[in-house]
């Protein structure tokens, strides 16, 4: 490591400035969270010096997956980390603290890793943790061709940027659960609807009470081996002048 002072809180690099307004300047609404993932390595190749490749690796359901990579090069680098058990990458999440070796190191730390990497021509490699409220859900891997790539500034601009690169995927991450869970709501809103639509129809035509209307539709359902909402639409579409002529893919029996 270099005899560089440390950085004081709350202060940046100005190497990292565009980039650090870059990734703070992401509009949820306009970017998935793929393309959060894509652009938080892209820029970490171009922003950090000395970087040959990079990828963000992602704890997900007890497993550690590869959510982006610059090269399958990398991608295959990091599967390797994966199925050995044990990797920069991998003891950076369980940990929560910076994994960084270089040359033969790489080989006596992680040895499985340690010999695809070389074999691969890596000569350093640094892995930072992502941290979203004190918890690691990930890792920023930064592979390169030399041994000194990550000594001192270098180390200290990966950590800047990952603290960075943490909070945003969190927001894109949380924002993409919440976008799902709004369409699943509103296709169960729908869905209600338009059973509900469905069972006032044969109320009024057989003259009889809700629950033997709903009795109705889900008979014709099973008998059709179709699901209740396609058959309730297709009711719905049938009474209704305006939608007659929208058929559905498949044949429903009447209810």
């Amino acid at each position: 490591m270099s005899d560089l002072e440390p950085f004081e809180p709350g202060t940046t690099l100005p190497e990292l400035a565009e980039t650090l307004s870059t990734l703070a300047g992401v509009v949820l609404g306009e970017e998935t969270l793929d393309a959060v993932l894509e652009m938080i390595v892209s820029l970490s190749v171009s922003s950090i010096p000395d970087v040959h490749g990079a990828s963000v690796s992602l704890a997900r359901h007890g497993e550690v997956v590869t959510a982006s990579a610059t090269s399958e090069i990398v991608r295959e680098l990091d599967a390797v980390q994966y199925e050995a058990g044990h990797g920069p990458c991998i003891d950076a999440i369980r940990t929560g603290e910076r994994q960084h070796e270089v040359g033969a190191g790489l080989l006596e730390h992680w040895p499985t890793f340690g010999a695809a990497a070389i074999e691969d021509g890596v000569a350093s490699m640094l892995s930072t943790p992502l941290a979203v409220r004190g918890r690691s859900v990930g890792a920023l891997n930064l592979y390169a061709t030399t041994t000194d790539a990550f000594d001192g500034r270098t180390a200290e601009m990966a950590t800047i940027f990952a603290d960075h690169a943490a909070v945003v995927l969190s927001n894109a991450a949380a924002y993409a659960e919440t976008e799902t869970t709004n369409e699943n709501l509103m296709a169960a809103l729908a869905t209600r609807q338009v059973i509900g639509q469905a069972i006032g129809i044969i109320m009024q035509r057989d003259g009889c009470g809700s629950a033997a209307a709903f009795d109705v539709l889900r008979d014709a359902s099973q008998h059709a081996n179709v699901k209740l909402r396609d058959v309730a639409a297709e009711l719905v579409r049938a009474a209704d002048p305006e939608l007659r002529d929208e058929r559905p893919t498949r044949g429903q029996n009447r209810p």
